[in-house]
């Protein structure tokens, strides 16, 4: 979920997409862990079900993806494409703009977890990327 600011918006788009399954993950392993009564649980269940409706877009980006995908096109350079789209594909998507808002609503949801986590554990994590904004898509 981070940028190291270069990539165009849209390529974060496609970032955010393409692993929004691993993100729902870690995610569902924190609010799992925590008791409903922890300080971090509800921006954890927040942050949780932002990243799982922005992981139900991805079986659509994926299939999308491969109906444009070049012929012989091998599975390093597909999930590639996916990851770091090229913005006229990614504009193309039928479902573009429910992904954006969609990644708008995770990132709002993760960026408001993490400095609740940050603020319970005392210190953030030193050398983080930095984070996209919200605003910035």
């Amino acid at each position: 979920m981070y940028t190291d600011g270069e990539h165009d918006l849209d390529q974060g788009v496609g970032e955010v997409v393409e692993h929004s399954a691993e993100v729902y993950r870690v995610v569902e392993e924190l609010f799992t862990a925590l008791e409903p009564d922890h300080p971090l649980f509800t921006a954890a269940i927040e942050a949780g079900r932002a990243a799982s409706d922005l992981s139900l877009t991805r079986e659509s980006w994926a299939d999308f993806c491969a109906q444009h995908a070049l012929p012989g096109q091998d599975e390093p350079t597909d999930l590639a494409d996916r990851a770091w789209p090229d913005p006229s594909k990614l504009h193309a998507w039928p479902r573009y703009e429910v992904a954006r808002a969609r990644t708008r609503r995770a990132l709002e949801a993760l960026t408001e977890l993490q400095a609740q986590l940050t603020q319970y554990v005392g210190h953030d994590v030193p050398g983080a990327p930095r984070t996209v904004s919200a605003a910035e898509l």
